[in-house]
């Protein structure tokens, strides 16, 4: 079958390869430039535009998008141009079913067919044989049915009604997800606090072998154990809530159906966001083995590669591309997130995009500011043309301080009020001495540290750092509490030997004054990219 797909990552990629294994002539495409570049690599043809991805040849056309569901219509609203009656879409992704219908309708009035596919199984699902819930029309099914087979494992794709059903049965599959981690982690809880010394790595294995709760669940917590200790040290107690679960709450509602267990298992993440609760914590480690297969938030991982830059770049710029159709805050550090900044992928940087720097130098003299090192980039003036958003962190000649810090602290609230729905990205550093992205340890001063760095209503802080220790020894940086709170995914680039140490002060045993490297374990979803060898301390998962 001859099959244009669009979005190739890990997801994509690994789907086209398996495509491909059983026969099938695919001509896949993505914005990314990298993305096609790795896809290239391992044998899949793939082109440098929409309209290349549809030659007149090919007709009718079999189109697959695998992007995110915040993203599938600004995709539609391309490729619908370049498309003729009688081709059929497949949306590989998970969206609202409800926006599922509307599509299919939209798409309908031009002649063109809509198939649904919730898929389950992550990246090696996807490579190895997935989970398919196809909907849509019965008719369109029984012609591509062949090809869901060849998808997925062995009596592993069903057709489950029309259009939207597909998308609405991957939803509760996720639901059910949340319910039973919930139920995983709380009967551990209990497990853990018995009058007994039971041991719980143990029990979770016991359980995945030949028990009826047997699952890849169990299996995931077994691996959290073996990674992590049975105290899961390191983790934090905060499960992050990928949006199925709160669907499948409000379509029960809509529907008039209890669904106590799973909404029970909504609430207890959203309760659970800076706990440390050991049932939050097993709830977790459950998610936490997903690392191989798919991002998950509250992840920190260490790829160590003879190529960071190279693996940073890609990882941020493949962020960018996933968060195509939300609005972005990207937040640069300065120094190594210069170097990732000049490589950044400028397709994927418009007017949804807004800059700014996420630690700066206060001084007199412009041109020694972080945001004007990053302005003297030649990407600077290229994504300027394409709509990018600032702002500018330069302090000005006659602001203070205080001033400047007002200024910027207003300006980030600001974009947050008018860009509600939106995410923040950042790109982070490690100094030798373990701050982080500029946020310098005060081990004489634990009150002061907190008031600068803790406090809940600010987003930038000012500060004055230890004498002669910077040739800019005014700061203005983005507290900690506003990383932990906002920042959705962080990219950090830590090459030289001298930065071992701050690496491993993450491990939580190295003194105070490594006390902000350690924040990063506690932030929603951080990779970090080096070129050192390390022997990684229990709590943190490591890729060489």
């Amino acid at each position: 079958m001859n099959i244009a797909y669009l979005g190739l990552g890990k997801m994509g990629r690994n789907m086209v390869e398996r495509m491909q294994e059983k026969g099938h002539l695919v001509l896949a495409y993505d914005p990314n430039k990298e993305s096609v570049e790795r896809a290239r690599a391992v044998g899949i043809k793939a082109v440098d535009s929409l309209p290349e991805l549809f030659p007149p040849s090919r007709t009718p056309r079999t189109v697959w998008i695998m992007v995110p569901h915040t993203a599938v219509d600004q995709v539609l609203d391309k490729i619908i141009p370049l498309l003729s009656p009688k081709d059929t879409i497949i949306d590989g992704g998970n969206s609202p079913y409800k926006e599922t219908i509307r599509r299919a309708k939209k798409l309908g009035r031009k002649g063109i067919r809509m198939l649904d596919v919730g898929v389950s199984g992550g990246p090696a699902g996807a490579r190895r044989g997935a989970c398919l819930m196809v909907g849509g029309d019965p008719e369109v099914f029984d012609h591509y049915e062949t090809l869901f087979q060849d998808l997925a494992v062995k009596q592993g794709s069903l057709y489950v009604g029309l259009q939207g059903a597909g998308h609405f049965t991957k939803m509760v599959h996720n639901g059910i997800e949340y319910g039973m981690m919930q139920a995983i982690a709380e009967g551990f809880d209990v497990l853990r606090n018995a009058p007994y010394e039971i041991p719980l790595t143990e029990v979770a294995r016991l359980y995945d072998h030949g028990s009826v709760i047997e699952s890849k669940l169990m299996g995931w917590l077994v691996s959290g154990f073996d990674a992590y200790g049975e105290d899961l040290a390191g983790i934090t107690g905060s499960a992050a809530a990928s949006g199925e679960g709160l669907w499948t709450v409000e379509a029960a509602q809509e529907l008039e159906v209890p669904v106590k267990v799973i909404e029970h298992a909504l609430k207890a993440r959203e309760k659970a966001k800076g706990n440390r609760v050991f049932k939050d914590k097993s709830c977790r480690s459950c998610a936490i083995s997903l690392a191989d297969t798919r991002l998950h938030p509250n992840m920190l991982t260490i790829h160590t590669s003879p190529t960071p830059l190279e693996d940073a770049v890609y990882a941020l710029n493949t962020a960018l591309r996933d968060a195509a159709g939300k609005d972005v805050l990207l937040l640069l550090s300065g120094g190594s997130a210069l170097a990732l900044a000049a490589h950044l992928d400028p397709s994927l940087l418009s007017s949804h995009v807004t800059i700014s720097m996420l630690d700066e130098r206060y001084t007199t003299d412009p041109a020694s500011s972080n945001f004007a090192q990053f302005a003297a980039l030649s990407i600077y003036h290229t994504v300027h043309a394409r709509g990018v958003q600032y702002l500018d962190t330069r302090p000005q000649p006659v602001e203070s301080l205080d001033d400047t810090e007002r200024r910027l602290d207003l300006a980030f609230k600001h974009w947050h009020i008018t860009h509600h729905d939106g995410m923040v990205i950042a790109t982070m550093g490690i100094g030798d001495d373990g701050h982080l992205a500029g946020i310098l340890p005060f081990p004489e001063d634990a009150e002061l540290f907190a008031s600068l760095f803790l406090a809940e209503h600010r987003c930038i802080r000012g500060y004055q750092t230890t004498p002669n220790k910077n040739p800019h020894p005014k700061r203005l940086t983005t507290t900690l509490s506003y990383l932990k709170k906002h920042v959705a995914h962080a990219i950090v680039y830590a090459v030289g030997g001298a930065k071992r140490t701050a690496l491993l002060a993450l491990s939580g045993t190295a003194p105070i004054e490594h006390v902000p490297v350690r924040i990063l374990g506690t932030l929603s979803h951080v990779q970090i990219y080096t070129d050192l060898t390390l022997t990684p301390p229990s709590n943190i998962h490591a890729h060489e």
